[in-house]
Formats: structure tokens, C-alpha cells, sequence
């Protein structure tokens, strides 16, 4: 009887270790067991445009740009080393996929799925993450162009091999989810200010500051705190920004610099367009002086203009 019962125990321990062989493509997700997939495609990044300048005139030029990268030294639209592209199948994360190629628009894009998929199925895909947040902001191109640069595509499974575990998925176009702007301002002497912190309002009221992918969206004034360049505060900044209203709308701006507060006083201080995401908008305005930031900060007159972070939508009015 001891013999039968320890054989048996020998067949569970071989029937369990041939089960582990056998699911080699198997993963382990939310306590269930999911198919592991190798999976690639083609993915082209949208092509920028670039308005500039909006002058005080309101003139407004077009041209196309190629610029790329998220390194802080080139602009935007190209596919750099670290870029990321999560991957989504019925609202839920499925994998993520990488570029094989650098310095270009297009790239082959290779990487993980789990799940189980079929011919026509469709999944969508967002760089660098499905959650977007505006927020924290410093003003250079690296930020802009980086962490607060968001895009979205979607494609469809066009080939699955189930012998080798291989899911083929058709080409797909990624769109940014952001107007791109380069902002100067002077004072009205005409002397270019150095921006130490600038609000942006949008008289709309959908200014999006932050979207968790399944939650609702955050709306208010977007606060910029910028980093000293060379020991001083720069005079032109570059910020990355949506507007959900998605038609023309007023924005104006407070800006801090040298320990005063400036802001849009009249319309001609003041950016009333449709500004739409993928654009580059060049905009120089000439703001008033409010006085020093120090009465202003413990003035009723002014709410919040030093929280930095931009969540609240009851800041001081500002403009592009």
C-alpha cells in the first residue's frame, strides 16, 4: 500500500512538471493564467506643424517642422531610445512595445502581449502611458517634449500564429494628444521678461490638467515653475498643453519675473484662437505690470498664485 501511495505521489510530480513544460507561452496576470504573445508592427509618428508666430497683430504662418526626440535637444515627432508605447485590448493593459530604429518618424515596433486575440480585433496604443498629466512643468524643451508629450494610435491584429505564439498587427499613425507653445513676454517698456512662474487660464474652463485613463478629467489653470538657465531665470519658455473645449477659446497669462507680477489686462495681452493638438504656436505678448509679488501673493485680489501646481483652477487669469 506505502509503495501505490508514494508511485502516485511520483505521477503527480510528473503529470505537474509537464504541465509547467507544456504552458512555456503561459503568464500569470490578476491571479488567472493568460497566453504570452511576441508581437510587432509599424508605427508612424504624426508630423508637427508649426504656427508662428502669433503676434500682437494676430498673423499666423504655417509650415511643416520635423523636429524629434525627447532628449532636449530636438523638437518632437521622431522615435528616440526609451520611447514606450503601452498597449492596451479592451480597456486593460495587455503588453507594451519599443522601436527598433531611432531618428525617424517610422520604426518597426516589437514586444509582449497576453491575452488571447483573433484577425480584426482592435487594440490601442498610448506613449508614453495612458494616463495623462500636464502637471510639473518646468518650462524646457526637455519637459515638454518629454514626460508631458502624450500620443495615441490604434491598430488591428492582422495576423496570429498560434504554433509560435506570434501576433502580427497592421500599421497605425500616432497622433499627439497636445498643442505644443514657445512663450515669450515683455514688459511695457518692451523689456523681455525672465519667467520664473507662468499661469495659463482658458476662459472655457477645460484646460486639462490631468486624466487617469478610466478617471475624470482635472481641469483648471496650468502653473509652470521654471529652472534657472546660467544662473538666471529664462525668457522664453516651452510648454506642452490641451484644451478640451475643443473650439476657439480666450487664454491669458500671469507671469512672475523679478519679484513682480505681470498679467493680460486687454485682449491685444490676450491669445483668442482654435489652438489644436499636434500644433507648435510661437507666442510673444506684452503683459502689464500688477506690482510686486510679494503684496499681490498675501492680496486677496489673487488666489493661489504661488500653490505651483496648477489644480486648482482659481488662480490669476493667464494667456498664450
Amino acid at each position: 500500500m506505502r509503495k501505490k501511495f508514494s508511485y502516485m505521489l511520483y505521477l503527480t510530480g510528473v503529470v505537474m512538471l509537464t504541465a509547467c513544460s507544456a504552458d512555456e507561452n503561459v503568464s500569470r496576470q490578476d491571479g488567472l493564467y493568460q497566453e504570452s504573445w511576441s508581437a510587432e508592427m509599424y508605427a508612424v509618428k504624426e508630423e508637427g506643424k508649426e504656427l508662428t508666430p502669433i503676434t500682437d497683430e494676430g498673423e499666423v504662418t504655417t509650415r511643416a517642422i520635423l523636429f524629434g526626440g525627447n532628449d532636449g535637444n530636438r523638437y518632437y515627432s521622431l522615435w528616440d531610445q526609451g520611447d514606450n508605447a503601452d498597449v492596451y485590448y479592451n480597456g486593460v493593459k495587455v503588453g507594451s512595445f519599443t522601436p527598433n530604429d531611432y531618428g525617424h518618424r517610422d520604426s518597426k515596433l516589437t514586444g509582449t502581449l497576453t491575452g488571447t486575440y483573433s484577425v480584426g480585433e482592435v487594440l490601442d496604443l498610448y506613449i508614453p502611458k495612458a494616463d495623462i498629466d500636464y502637471t510639473g512643468q518646468n518650462g524646457t524643451i526637455a519637459s515638454m517634449c518629454g514626460e508631458h508629450t502624450f500620443m495615441e494610435a490604434t491598430s488591428t491584429v492582422s495576423q496570429v500564429d498560434e504554433s509560435n505564439k506570434f501576433v502580427d498587427m497592421n500599421s497605425a499613425l500616432f497622433h499627439h494628444k497636445q498643442v505644443f507653445l514657445r512663450f515669450r513676454f515683455q514688459d511695457a517698456d518692451g523689456i523681455r521678461l525672465h519667467i520664473e512662474q507662468l499661469t495659463i487660464h482658458a476662459d472655457g474652463g477645460k484646460l486639462l490638467l490631468s486624466k487617469p485613463k478610466d478617471g475624470d478629467p482635472l481641469y483648471g489653470d496650468l502653473v509652470v515653475n521654471t529652472v534657472k538657465e546660467n544662473g538666471e531665470y529664462p525668457s522664453e519658455i516651452y510648454v506642452a498643453l490641451h484644451n478640451d473645449l475643443g473650439t476657439t477659446d480666450t487664454y491669458s497669462f500671469t507671469v512672475k519675473a523679478g519679484g513682480y507680477v505681470y498679467a493680460s489686462t486687454d485682449a491685444a495681452s490676450k491669445v483668442t484662437a482654435n489652438i489644436r493638438d499636434g500644433n507648435y504656436h510661437w507666442i510673444y505678448r506684452t503683459l502689464s505690470l500688477q506690482g510686486s509679488a510679494s503684496r499681490i501673493q498675501s492680496s486677496s485680489e489673487v488666489s493661489n498664485f504661488e500653490n505651483g501646481n496648477g489644480d486648482t483652477g482659481e488662480s490669476g487669469s493667464v494667456t498664450f
